[in-house]
């Protein structure tokens, strides 16, 4: 009966996700809370990262990942997901994740590697891609996709991010933007849209654009709960947010 106090909880007593998330990011929580199970609860840690989108910026955020998860072990996690897609593909996502794993004896998970796990379990090669990022994150992200082995027949961007001001932007971007863009680069006839971005608000509107598209869609907050689910040994269909999370 003791251990049973300690193991369980009210909430969470399914699974605790600890999350670690750029500082100024103000969607990833709130939506992985919206799209989560019943008896699954998010426990985040923040990463201080300020100034224009640069490599430096994301190199600082991800050398803080080992001390941010060391705060997260308290909460006892069954995995830990680091919540920034254009970090973990423009830094090394294996280090990273190894780095939260040797520091706290957790599993983790990057977003960029939640995502490529997404889009090889839905069986697609040909995507399109919608991101908030400026030109340079946009031409890493090909990079990294086309490594990945996905043809990428289209990739646009708002271009946010060129000053501190423009990256607290992308987090005040209404779901419908998203909406818009994705339709966009749908033109391209993918098998498969992917939207960019863990501060960049998809959750309400990934039903309604798959529906529209006839085709599946992936984005970095949808992508990361069902990895971090599937790892906690939680294979629960969750409905309204796309075929990602309802397989």
């Amino acid at each position: 009966m003791e251990q049973l106090r300690l193991v369980y909880s009210y909430y969470g007593w399914r699974a605790r996700i600890g999350l670690l998330v750029p500082s100024v990011n103000v969607v990833m929580e709130p939506e992985l809370h919206l799209m989560a199970p019943e008896g699954v609860s998010i426990h985040s840690s923040r990463l201080v990262i300020s100034g224009p989108s640069s490599c430096e910026s994301y190199a600082s955020m991800g050398a803080q990942a080992g001390e941010a998860a060391s705060r997260l072990k308290m909460v006892d996690p069954a995995i830990i997901v680091f919540g920034c897609t254009s970090c973990s593909f423009i830094e090394n996502a294996k280090e990273i994740r190894e780095k939260i794993e040797k520091e706290t004896g957790v599993p983790a998970i990057t977003t960029s590697e939640a995502v490529i796990q997404a889009l090889k379990h839905l069986g697609v090669h040909s995507i399109a891609v919608a991101t908030p990022y400026v030109k340079f994150i946009n031409e890493e992200e090909k990079k990294w996709l086309d490594s990945e082995g996905f043809k990428v027949v289209d990739l646009q961007g708002l271009e946010l991010g060129q000053n501190e001001y423009d990256r607290k932007l992308i987090g005040r971007q209404p779901a419908q933007i998203a909406y818009e863009l994705a339709s966009r680069v749908a033109r391209s006839h993918p098998e498969c849209v992917f939207i960019s971005c863990t501060n960049f608000a998809t959750a309400p509107i990934i039903h309604s654009l798959e529906t529209d598209l006839g085709i599946p869609v992936v984005t970095s907050n949808q992508a990361s709960l069902w990895a971090a689910l599937r790892s906690a040994g939680l294979k629960l269909p969750v409905e309204g947010y796309g075929s990602l999370l309802r397989s």
